[in-house]
């Protein structure tokens, strides 16, 4: 935490004599004490809105005009890192002590290769009215993704040099992203397969539309994303095409994550929780011990930590 040094004085002497005395100082050199002003770093009108731990040591938090604080010893100090914008940070995520990710209002994304000593700004490609970014989340193969409005959903496969969009233009705000493994997943399409019968004017073939299951071969990385209006939707192929999933609410689902491949909770406004076991193909509700909106979860050494309004 960087330290400036000055002093104060403070007079107590009538006007006319300190003019006078003035007068005398200009022609004196006075040793005057060192008075170390130690900067304020966390002030009451600051908000954070995110917070990543990348090791055990390191602690990095975003929020409220372009903040960036950084903690190296568990979080006992922070220092504020230099950011290039003033714009509100809403989300951070980190590969490792030296390599992270943030994501913020008007499309802006930030990234650092040396612990945030300098971030660099990179425009994330969403349109020219709904610009605001919600949440950043790396995926176990290392691509990292970032939820916006306007059913916009971005990753980079560059730590954040670059961004693509995917996803459509839908009516709505994804919240969160979140990751699951299924072991096998099943499609049903429809296909044309000739029918042939014989008449009196001879054999004939009609074609006729069935409908045929394909499945994968083994497990497939599922991503998954929540939203307004109780929406829920996951893509088995890295973004390509999403299917909606059906959830019992028509609330916002804020928050979603997974324990392991299969298992899963998200939640979301008036105290609402949702659980999977079969790694986000069907969701049921689950009995929740408050009211209040829940915004975030995580699971931390075999417990869901979920925190929402007022504490």
């Amino acid at each position: 935490m960087a330290a400036k040094k000055g002093f104060r004085i403070k007079s107590l002497l009538p006007p006319l004599i300190v003019i006078g005395a003035l007068g005398w100082l200009s022609t004196l050199e006075v040793e005057l004490p060192d008075v170390f002003v130690q900067e304020q770093i966390i002030e009451l009108r600051d908000r954070f809105y995110d917070v990543v731990v990348p090791n055990e040591q390191v602690v990095w938090a975003v929020g409220k005009s372009g903040k960036i604080v950084r903690s190296d010893d568990r979080g006992e100090t922070f220092y504020v890192q230099s950011t290039p914008t003033e714009a509100h940070l809403q989300s951070i995520a980190a590969w490792d002590d030296q390599h992270a990710v943030v994501i913020g209002n008007d499309g802006l994304t930030l990234n650092t290769v040396d612990g945030g000593v300098t971030w660099e700004p990179v425009d994330a490609p969403l349109g020219e009215v709904a610009k605001k970014m919600f949440r950043t989340e790396i995926g176990p193969n290392g691509r990292v993704w970032a939820t916006a409005e306007f059913g916009s959903i971005l990753y980079s496969d560059d730590r954040g040099l670059s961004w693509t969009r995917v996803g459509g233009d839908q009516d709505v705000a994804w919240n969160d992203v979140g990751f699951a493994k299924p072991d096998q997943v099943c499609v049903d399409e429809e296909i044309e397969q000739p029918s042939c019968s014989d008449d009196e004017n001879g054999a004939g073939c009609a074609g006729d539309e069935v409908e045929q299951r394909s499945c994968s071969d083994g497990p497939v990385d599922r991503v998954c994303v929540v939203g307004e209006f109780g929406q829920l939707g996951c893509s088995d192929d890295q973004g390509e095409t999403w299917l909606a999933k059906e959830t019992p609410l028509d609330s916002s689902l804020m928050g979603i994550a997974f324990s392991d491949d299969l298992n899963g909770l998200a939640v979301g406004l008036d105290g609402h929780v949702l659980q999977t076991a079969d790694a986000g193909e069907t969701w049921d509700t689950v009995n929740s011990p408050t009211g209040k909106h829940l915004f975030g979860l995580d699971w931390v050494d075999g417990v869901w930590v979920i925190v929402g309004e007022k504490g």
